[in-house]
């Protein structure tokens, strides 16, 4: 092949390490971020293994261990010096360096280099995790074993720091980088051959670390084929323009797939718009929103505990974010993402309001006793997002810290009540949704045609077999039926309950009701 043929071969291993992505499933595909440094050091550990200044003299790529035996055979020694990984390293960090740099008195190149390896760093990092401080905070959590000792990590985020800040020109630049590269080197030999498990890469501040060294090798990597641009007289526009066809089409397919999944889109039914909410719900947000995301515009996932955790958001969130929270709090939203595609803005908040004596006094009226009521305040954040496939439609998501009951008080014109999940053992609220005077509460602020999607979660045992409801959970787990038949449409409270389909499984099947009051 010629020159222009094995880079296009080469680029096309930064293009798979950049745009590929790896999931795993696990009730649903998740991103698999280690994958992502895995593509990354491959596609770095095969350039480096190229002596770029020997390839630019011969026009043709040369590698390290080819060049090694010409060596040996020109000079008939066998044992002809071989480049160890930290050299060729090194030699690849030269190449690039001396191509930016005409010489110490070059300042424009220097200043080049320094810009450009911030510029292309910042691309492969998602926009939340930009901000120095926030990257400072996640490479203090670098955890020192046989391959990271001493001072080797402070010296790491001490150099990060100061070549993301621009502070380094020169010789000191190119020595910086270096250090980078090979502390990123000591983390895949830890990852491949160390004493790190699938269990810690699974951990979320190990990922956030792996993304922050894929940047590095992904910046590098595209700083290399600048200069071969220029060195080798090659174009890789022919290379993206394809590229980005193929993402035109496969952005579309991501879209339409998207919106195929809605229980609007799969049941072929109308879904008043309103409010969803979701009380007990743990960190159970993503599935909810994924089902209802084109036809409701207002969310409200409410946990005692904790404020339910979001999936990650591909696009910047501005405003007030979650602080750090406990493990227990965390969950596999983490390793979700909604892309830029589906959600192209966010915008974060958080506010504090106290529990009126007036919503308590009504449901002393009802004789309604709250299971999670504790006297305080409610903690909400809030977050506005724009939703790009109908024209940046605002939907609005509140995560509330309070009791589901007293905070399902505050709000009125529900348009899908959803409940699964929960239960009366450890973990679960032990509100019993659906006994009869708090179910009588739901259908009074329920939409006419509004939805209940439920496993049948939140029953009275008391009323288990008698209740003219119980279709709601008959298919529960308790019952253990193992092809359970779609339940039956029922009446009560002057309102037809028909069961449409099922839409997933936690503790049975779940299934969407329609509620239309009778004529």
């Amino acid at each position: 092949m010629n020159m222009n043929s094995q880079l296009n071969d080469l680029y096309q291993l930064q293009i798979a390490a950049r745009e590929l992505v790896h999931g795993v499933k696990d009730s649903g595909w998740k991103l698999f971020e280690p994958s992502k440094f895995v593509y990354a050091f491959f596609a770095f550990n095969s350039f480096y293994s190229i002596d770029w200044e020997e390839t630019k003299k011969q026009n043709q790529l040369i590698k390290w261990e080819l060049l090694k035996r010409v060596q040996e055979i020109i000079t008939s020694v066998d044992k002809a010096k071989a480049k160890t990984e930290s050299e060729k390293i090194s030699e690849m960090r030269i190449y690039i360096y001396n191509s930016y740099v005409k010489d110490n008195r070059d300042i424009e190149g220097k200043n080049l280099i320094a810009n450009e390896f911030v510029i292309k760093l910042k691309k492969f990092l998602k926009t939340n995790k930009t901000d120095i401080n926030v990257i400072k905070e996640i490479l203090f959590r670098i955890v020192t074993d046989d391959y990271i000792y001493g001072n080797k990590k402070a010296r790491f985020v001490e150099n990060f720091e100061k070549l993301y800040e621009r502070q380094l020109r020169g010789n000191k630049f190119s020595e910086a980088l270096y250090e980078l590269l090979h502390f990123v080197f000591m983390v895949r030999n830890n990852t491949f051959h160390g004493s790190k498990t699938v269990i810690d890469m699974l951990d979320r501040n190990q990922q956030d670390r792996f993304e922050i060294y894929t940047a590095i090798l992904l910046a590098v990597n595209e700083m290399l084929f600048d200069v071969n641009e220029k060195n080798f007289k090659w174009n890789r526009d022919m290379i993206e323009e394809s590229l980005k066809h193929r993402q035109r089409l496969n952005n579309n397919l991501i879209i339409k797939d998207h919106l195929s999944k809605t229980v609007s889109s799969k049941f072929k039914i109308d879904v008043p718009n309103g409010i969803l909410f979701y009380p007990c719900c743990g960190n159970d947000t993503y599935e909810p929103i994924r089902l209802f995301i084109d036809t409701i515009s207002e969310f409200h996932f409410v946990d005692n505990a904790f404020s339910p955790k979001l999936p990650q958001l591909e696009c910047k969130i501005e405003g007030i974010l979650d602080p750090i929270r406990s493990e227990r709090s965390r969950s596999t939203n983490s390793n979700i993402e909604i892309p830029k595609l589906i959600i192209s803005q966010a915008i974060s908040s958080k506010y504090e309001e106290d529990i009126s004596n007036e919503i308590l006094e009504k449901l002393n009226e009802r004789n309604i006793k709250s299971s999670g009521y504790k006297n305080n305040k409610t903690i909400t954040y809030k977050q506005e997002w724009l939703y790009k496939p109908q024209d940046g439609r605002k939907i609005t998501i509140y995560r509330h810290q309070q009791d589901g009951l007293v905070k399902f008080m505050t709000l009125d014109k529900i348009s899908v009540f959803f409940l699964r999940g929960d239960s009366e053992g450890e973990g679960g609220s032990g509100q019993e949704w659906f006994q009869e005077s708090i179910f009588r509460l739901i259908l009074d602020k329920l939409i006419d045609g509004g939805l209940i999607v439920t496993d049948g979660s939140g029953y009275n045992p008391e009323e288990y077999e008698t209740a003219k409801w119980k279709a709601l959970w008959e298919n529960s787990r308790i019952n253990k039926k193992d092809n359970p038949q779609k339940p039956e449409d029922f009446y009560f409270y002057d309102r037809k309950f028909s069961c449409i389909d099922r839409c997933g499984y936690r503790y049975g099947p779940v299934y969407v009701w329609k509620v239309v009051k009778n004529v």
